[in-house]
C-alpha cells in the first residue's frame, strides 16, 4: 500500500456507492449456488484490488459460499478460506477449479450418458430415502438419484463441481416452494410437485460452468504470464484452522463475520445434508451466532467468546501494518453487538481506520430489520503486543 492512491483510500473509497443496487451479482458466479448473507463481489474486489499486490495471501476466515476467493482468484492472489459449514466450503472448492470450455463440454456429455443410463433403472440408491420422499415428488426424486449415482461415477476430478451444481438445484426441485425459512426450519410440503430435475440440473451445470470458463479468462487476462494462485479451503471453526498457519503470514484480510442471530448457514442447507448424510444438529451445534441459537442462555456472550477466540488468530496470521476489512451487520430484532465488537478487535490489537454504512437492498436482505451494513477497516497495529 505505498502508492500514493493507495495512501488517499480513506477519501476514495468514501466517494464510492457501497450500497450496489446495480450490483452485478446476479450475473456472477456468486449466483451459482444459493447461500445466505452472500458479498456482493464488488465489496472483496475493491477491497483485494486496492489494498493487494499479484501473488499476496488474502484470508477470509468466514468464506461462506467463497466469493472472497473467488475475486482473489480472478485479480491473482493467493486465498484462504474458511468455514465451519462443510456445504459452504464444497461450494467454495467447486468455484475455484481449474476451467476449459473442452474440459466443461467433455465432462457434460460424459454426465449425460450416465444419467440417461441410470434414468432407465428402476431402483436407484438414494440416500436417507424416507426423509428425501418427503421433499420431492417420486419421480422428481428418482430422476435426482439418476444424477446423484452418475456424478459418482464420472471424472473424479470434477466430482467437487457436479456435486455443487446438484446441491444447487435441490431447493428448485423441492415441492417445499415457500421462503427458504421453511426448509431451514423442516418445515415439509404439503403437496408434491413434479420437476424437470435433469433439465434444471444440465441448464444449470451448463451456467455455472460457463462463469467459470469466463473466471478464467478474466484472471489470465489480468495477469498474462503469472502463475495460477495457490488456493486453499479449510473445514472447521476459524480459530481451529488458523492454527495450521503461519504467523504474519496474511498481507489482507476480506471477511464477513456470521451476523448474530440473523440466520442459520447450516440449516440453510439441510437439503443437501440429507444426500451427503451429515448430521445437522450435530453441524448446527458449531455455528457461531446462528438464529435458532437465540434461545440459549446468554447467547450473546458465547458469540463474542468464539469471534474474540477467531480473531486473535486473524491477528497472529496477519502480517504487521495489514489491513483487516469487515463488513458486518446486526439485526434490530437482536441485541446490538456491533460496538462491542469493534472493542474487542482494538483489544485484540486492531486500529479503526474507516467505517462506511451501506444500505442492502430490500431483495438481498435477510430479515426484514436488517436493512444496512457496516464496512469497517481495521488495521493490525504495528509492534503489538501479537507481533
Amino acid at each position: 500500500m505505498d502508492s500514493l492512491a493507495k495512501q488517499n483510500y480513506s477519501t476514495e473509497l468514501r466517494e464510492l456507492n457501497w450500497d450496489f443496487r446495480d450490483s452485478s451479482e446476479d450475473r456472477e458466479l456468486s449466483q451459482a449456488h444459493w447461500y445466505p448473507a452472500r458479498f456482493v463481489p464488488e465489496i472483496p474486489g475493491i477491497f483485494i484490488g486496492y489494498f493487494s499486490e499479484i501473488g499476496d495471501v488474502v484470508l477470509d476466515p468466514f468464506c461462506g459460499s467463497g466469493t472472497t476467493l473467488t475475486e482473489s482468484l480472478r485479480l491473482s492472489r493467493n486465498g484462504v478460506g474458511i468455514d465451519v459449514n462443510p456445504i459452504a466450503t464444497l461450494i467454495t472448492q467447486a468455484k475455484l477449479l481449474k476451467f476449459t470450455e473442452a474440459r466443461l463440454a467433455e465432462y457434460t456429455i460424459s454426465l449425460q450418458n450416465r444419467v440417461s443410463h441410470y434414468a432407465l433403472q428402476r431402483e436407484l440408491l438414494t440416500p436417507n430415502y424416507n426423509e428425501n420422499r418427503m421433499w420431492y415428488h417420486p419421480e422428481t426424486l428418482h430422476n435426482l438419484s439418476a444424477i446423484w449415482n452418475a456424478i459418482g461415477e464420472c471424472d473424479a476430478d470434477m466430482e467437487v463441481f457436479g456435486i455443487a451444481t446438484f446441491s444447487s438445484i435441490l431447493r428448485t426441485c423441492s415441492s417445499q416452494d415457500r421462503h427458504w425459512g421453511w426448509i431451514c426450519d423442516n418445515v415439509r410440503p404439503k403437496t408434491l410437485t413434479q420437476k424437470d430435475a435433469i433439465g434444471i440440473f444440465f441448464r444449470h451445470l451448463q451456467r455455472f460452468g460457463s462463469r467459470m470458463v469466463q473466471l478464467e479468462i478474466e484472471r489470465q487476462e489480468l495477469a498474462i504470464g503469472r502463475d495460477r494462485p495457490t488456493m486453499t479451503v479449510l473445514t472447521g471453526t476459524a480459530a481451529n484452522s488458523l492454527e495450521s498457519i503461519s504467523s504474519n503470514s496474511v498481507d489482507l484480510v476480506v471477511t464477513s463475520p456470521p451476523y448474530y442471530g440473523v440466520t442459520d448457514y447450516v440449516r440453510s442447507q439441510r437439503l443437501t445434508c440429507l444426500w451427503l448424510d451429515l448430521d445437522v444438529d450435530q453441524l448446527k451445534r458449531k455455528e457461531s451466532g446462528a438464529r435458532y441459537q437465540r434461545h440459549r442462555l446468554d447467547p450473546l456472550s458465547s458469540y463474542m467468546g468464539d469471534m474474540a477466540q477467531s480473531f486473535r488468530e486473524v491477528a497472529r496470521v496477519l502480517k504487521s501494518d495489514a489491513l483487516c476489512c469487515i463488513v458486518a451487520g446486526e439485526s434490530s430484532s437482536r441485541a446490538s453487538y456491533l460496538g462491542a465488537f469493534y472493542q474487542m478487535l482494538e483489544e485484540i490489537g486492531f486500529v479503526s481506520e474507516e467505517r462506511i454504512l451501506r444500505s442492502i437492498p430490500k431483495r438481498r436482505s435477510l430479515n426484514p430489520s436488517l436493512i444496512s451494513e457496516e464496512i469497517s477497516v481495521f488495521r493490525k497495529i504495528r509492534g503489538g503486543d501479537l507481533d
